[in-house]
């Protein structure tokens, strides 16, 4: 049995090849996606200092916060406010289970979860600004293999 390019080509979406413009609702939606995306990194970031500070959570309570509220999320009821307070609290509680991990990460070398951290904010940043600033997929596509990461 041979395997031929053509055959791989065929089966990708052909949304994957198109190059004409990004239609606003689309460039809508990518700002209200990148908007609850930095909500939940800032409560994260939150978690992870009342956590270094205070050691509040960090166990198994944390970890079963999440899970409970991704839960919430999914299959409650809610309005998109309450949704998006419950993402705020489960970034929290995020941060606060990842805070003995930074916590040691902190003890073996403090530049590397500085380094960490604003590697993944100036990615994060950039692609943000991109999605939200231009129009064009070709341009998104270039943009996204210049990108050394």
């Amino acid at each position: 049995m041979s395997f031929h390019i053509n055959e791989l080509l065929n089966m990708l979406p052909t949304s994957l090849f198109k190059t004409d413009l990004v239609p606003q609702e689309v460039r809508f939606h990518l700002v209200r996606v990148y908007t609850v995306l930095a909500i939940t990194l800032l409560f994260a970031t939150i978690g992870i200092y009342v956590q270094l500070t205070y050691h509040f959570g960090g166990g198994i309570i944390s970890w079963v916060s999440c899970l409970g509220l991704l839960f919430a999320i999914k299959l409650g009821g809610f309005q998109e406010r309450e949704q998006t307070v419950m993402l705020g609290l489960f970034g929290f509680f995020k941060g606060t289970a990842i805070g003995p991990l930074v916590s040691v990460s902190l003890y073996i070398d403090p530049s590397l979860v500085v380094m960490a951290f604003l590697s993944t904010c100036i990615v994060f940043i950039s692609f943000s600004l991109v999605a939200m600033t231009q129009s064009r997929r070709d341009v998104m596509y270039v943009i996204g293999l210049i990108n050394p990461n």
